[in-house]
């Protein structure tokens, strides 16, 4: 349901393109500051409030998803496969990255195997945790899921739970291409029944 909105127009009446910029937004109403151009282009200054609008909605919404940041040692396997799967079975209450300590090229096993389950990662690429620390990036949980990881990953702040699933490491699979995708698919399917396994008791 749409939330009704107040048009707040500055004085003067300068011609310029007319811009709308939320200001705030209620339980109840959404409140928009245009520019003065609007007060002589009403039908600008409607489709300006709409847009802001719908944004401030979106806004909101995702504020009130459970934020979570899988975090490994290179963040090319087991914390891409983490925030595919909880993206896939989250039921859209989740907002989802991954990151690593340091950051590293995607994991070939593991994109091989993603994909044998109609996930692509072919195209994913690494970042790193301290990039999403002094951004000031908020989480109600950082779940680490190595052991190389649990104390080396920083606090952020605000965060509400820190978790540690620690599975193998992909990249230390050995043996030839076969034996290793099937260490590789081991791994994987340890991490989707971890996150199918946590998202039905949240």
């Amino acid at each position: 349901m749409a939330l009704p909105y107040h048009i707040f127009v500055p004085g003067g009446r300068q011609q310029r393109p007319c811009i709308a910029r939320s200001l705030a937004v209620g339980p109840e109403i959404l409140f928009i500051m245009v520019d003065p151009c609007s007060a002589t282009d009403p039908i600008a200054a409607q489709k300006n409030a709409e847009l802001n609008q719908e944004e401030a909605i979106m806004q909101q919404n995702d504020r009130k998803k459970i934020r979570v940041l899988f975090v490994c040692v290179h963040n090319s396997g087991r914390s891409q496969m983490a925030e595919t799967f909880l993206n896939a079975y989250g039921g859209g209450r989740f907002v989802v990255e991954s990151a690593g300590l340091e950051p590293g090229s995607m994991n070939p096993r593991v994109v091989e195997a993603m994909g044998e389950i109609g996930f692509d990662l072919s195209k994913n690429t690494a970042d790193s945790v301290f990039d999403f620390y002094k951004q000031g990036r908020l989480y109600d949980y950082v779940i680490t899921v190595c052991h190389d990881s649990e104390g080396k990953c920083p606090i952020f702040p605000g965060i509400q739970k820190r978790l540690n699933w620690p599975f193998e490491d992909p990249s230390k699979a050995e043996g030839d291409r076969e034996t290793m995708l099937k260490k590789v698919r081991k791994i994987r399917d340890e991490i989707e029944d971890r996150v199918k396994s946590w998202v039905s008791g949240i």
